[in-house]
């Protein structure tokens, strides 16, 4: 079912007031009304309509002061605002449209050209939003892995210096823990690679797991993970990659129709020495993580 919109009229005069809800109503929308401007700014802040009608002379505070007031402040600085006004001069409407308005209407008007332009309004508002829910929809596939759903490498790299900074300014420590899948090529080669994949999505589920918001989690490369932990030192990293590394242990992967198997993990770990740079900081935690595959596997080590 479609949502009705909400239409704020904002006017001094209770006549118009009463015809504009009256007629807005009719016509299937949800009215608010507002008999000044101080009112209707109050009311905004409330809570936002997707629409307002505003007249221009009202005692207190004009109808082009609330609409600059409500263009500068973000929440409703995207609410289409159509002027309603006896004042039709053509100085009147470009200082309206200065303001911020999106339309500008003489009184008297026909309420079959208001409806006209409310729908106009609205439907722009709908094309904007669809067009933003699409952009962020884009930007969102752009940093996330399409197979597990945790970040990309891309974001990773986008994001790893910010990580840093946050750390910096927190003064609480920060360690980068790699993780990769043991013995990846030989799963690949007995159970096939589309088994493969699957581990690595079932991997990519415990990880999601057991870090919270205070961190994050990328696949970088193949099966191998990264995880940025802020507040937490190398010791407490140790400690959480551990039982990550006993929850891959312990939990067999479905490999249907052949039954199920087992899977190891290893781990290196860097804690930030606030000196270093984003790569130099993983160069540790590979380092550390090459030790641990080629002293048995199935370990954590540190870098």
């Amino acid at each position: 079912m479609k949502k009705k919109h909400t239409i704020l009229v904002v006017d001094d005069d209770e006549v118009i007031r009463i015809m504009m809800q009256q007629l807005l109503t009719n016509s299937n929308f949800s009215v608010e009304v507002a008999n000044d401007g101080v009112q209707a700014i109050t009311m905004v802040s409330e809570s936002a309509p997707d629409l307002i009608i505003l007249d221009v002379a009202m005692p207190q505070m004009d109808g082009f002061e609330v609409c600059r007031q409500l263009r500068a402040d973000e929440s409703s600085r995207d609410i289409p605002i159509i002027f309603l006004s006896a004042k039709s001069e053509l100085e009147d409407r470009v200082h309206g449209f200065e303001m911020g308005a999106d339309d500008f209407v003489p009184k008297p008007f026909s309420y079959d050209e208001l409806l006209a332009r409310i729908k106009v309004s609205l439907r722009k508002v709908e094309r904007l939003e669809r067009e933003r829910k699409k952009a962020d929809s884009l930007e969102k596939a752009s940093r996330i892995d399409e197979l597990t759903g945790v970040y990309n490498r891309r974001y990773y790299d986008l994001t790893a210096r910010e990580e840093l900074q946050k750390s910096r300014r927190s003064k609480k420590p920060l360690s980068l823990i790699v993780f990769d899948i043991d013995r990846m090529a030989r799963i690949n080669e007995e159970y096939g690679f589309q088994q493969g994949t699957r581990t690595i999505s079932h991997f990519a589920s415990i990880l999601k797991e057991f870090f919270s918001e205070d961190s994050f989690v990328a696949r970088y490369d193949g099966a191998q993970f990264v995880a940025v932990v802020q507040a937490c030192d190398i010791r407490k990293a140790e400690s959480l990659a551990d039982e990550v590394r006993k929850a891959a242990e312990s939990r067999s992967v479905d490999a249907y129709p052949s039954g199920y198997f087992s899977i190891t993990v290893s781990a290196g770990i860097a804690e930030w020495n606030l000196s270093e740079k984003p790569d130099s900081l993983l160069k540790r935690a590979e380092g550390a993580l090459y030790r641990a595959k080629k002293t048995g596997k199935n370990k954590i080590a540190l870098g």
